[in-house]
């Protein structure tokens, strides 16, 4: 995956270590490297956390990790009813600015089993919005978060000391997490291994290298901790390769993962689309998985094909999801980056074929230097009316902008009937 160069052309994030499962091949050994920070420096008007590291030796197998519950939350309850339309949605998020969390991308969600919303977030502002709505001074910049929302009430969730959830690797590499599922009653976030690939005439890019599969225990009403790493097959693994966990869906007994690809083909902008799935509960299972070939399911991950091609393609995280009417649905910026259509696709199976119908438009370059991509549905929440809530990510080049304007970088809402 490759995402617009953002902010770190002005400021270096931490480089976090990534505690990996008693059973992960990322640390044989069971030991995980912990961070913690003990000061945050200034850079360029912002601070970004200090690194050092902790040893601890974990005591258990994350297979034996608690499950989620739905007990009731000892937390005060929220007093502040759930936005029923995208203009609440927008409200909340762009009054959310504290040390926490102030601005990010991505913006997937999911449905807690205590009731609550967890939505994920990729590259991520920290700090307060001052009075004219700049950035102010303290700022800071990470590479993931977390937000929760209890009915109307959001708040920011970090990793220790304000740093990353998904911690990043001792040698500078990071992680974007595309979603969050729960499966067999615990909770992942399927995640993109990103690292910095600097050009001969010194200017700097970002390419991935595949995607594992982050988790996290979060007990009911309290804070998700992340706990480990798990692989897929997509881990280790370039982009020209089916990247597994870009949408997650989860229908009849069965976890479907859908991958994407990028096309190295001229004027190709959008990614090919690939499914797999796992029997509920079994997704860290490397065995388990079977990928759709075009006539049935298989072991063998080279043999998927395509369910939607690159031309005219999705973008490089989507929403799917199986209606209550049973057939499948699909959200997505087509062509990606370049292009402009935000279109719902329809299919009566996971496997497609998928039809499409344009919701809306999000072209880059309304204003000079955006971008927008990874648009998202939000199908598990109620609308007033029964619209379709969705999001998409937006971006700017100029870091002036960035600075002047707090809530440039956040999710933009719309909805859409889809009836």
């Amino acid at each position: 995956m490759r995402r617009p160069l953002l902010l770190l052309c002005a400021v270096t994030a931490a480089v976090l270590a990534v505690p990996a499962s008693a059973t992960s091949p990322e640390d044989p050994g069971g030991v995980v490297q912990r961070w913690r920070s003990d000061a945050a420096s200034p850079v360029g008007g912002l601070r970004a956390p200090s690194t050092g590291w902790e040893r601890a030796r974990r005591t258990s197998s994350l297979r034996t990790a608690p499950r989620l519950r739905t007990a009731t939350s000892t937390a005060p309850a929220c007093a502040t009813a759930a936005p029923t339309s995208a203009t609440g949605w927008q409200a909340a998020f762009d009054a959310l600015n504290d040390d926490r969390w102030s601005g990010a991308d991505q913006g997937s969600s999911l449905r807690l089993p205590d009731g609550r919303l967890l939505w994920v977030f990729d590259d991520t502002f920290q700090g307060a919005q001052a009075a004219d709505g700049s950035r102010a001074l303290g700022s800071r910049f990470v590479h993931n978060s977390l937000v929760l929302a209890d009915r109307g009430c959001l708040r920011g969730v970090t990793g220790p000391t304000g740093a990353e959830v998904v911690p990043g690797t001792p040698d500078g590499q990071w992680f974007w997490p595309l979603h969050a599922v729960v499966d067999g009653g615990r909770l992942f976030l399927p995640s993109s291994r990103v690292q910095r690939v600097v050009a001969p005439d010194g200017t700097s890019t970002f390419a991935t290298s595949g995607t594992w599969l982050a988790e996290l225990t979060v007990p009911a009403g309290g804070t998700p901790v992340f706990t480990g790493l798990w692989p897929t097959p997509a881990s280790a693994t370039p982009d020209t390769t089916p990247q597994w966990g870009s949408a997650v869906a989860q229908a009849g007994g069965y976890t479907y993962v859908y991958g994407t690809q990028r096309v190295a083909e001229p004027f190709v902008f959008g990614k090919a689309l690939y499914v797999a799935r796992v029997p509920a509960g079994s997704l860290t299972d490397l065995p388990a998985w079977r990928f759709w070939t075009g006539t049935g399911w298989s072991a063998t991950a080279s043999s998927a094909q395509a369910v939607k091609g690159a031309v005219g393609g999705v973008s490089t995280s989507l929403s799917v999801w199986r209606a209550g009417d049973g057939t499948w649905r699909a959200l997505t910026k087509k062509d990606d980056y370049l292009g402009k259509d935000v279109v719902l696709l329809r299919a009566p199976a996971a496997t497609g074929p998928w039809s499409e119908t344009v919701v809306g438009t999000s072209p880059s370059g309304a204003h000079p230097g955006e971008t927008t991509y990874n648009a998202f549905a939000h199908p598990e929440i109620a609308l007033k009316g029964g619209d379709l809530l969705w999001s998409i990510s937006r971006n700017d080049a100029d870091w002036a902008d960035q600075l002047a304007n707090a809530d440039l970088y956040k999710p933009q809402f719309a909805q859409t009937s889809v009836r």
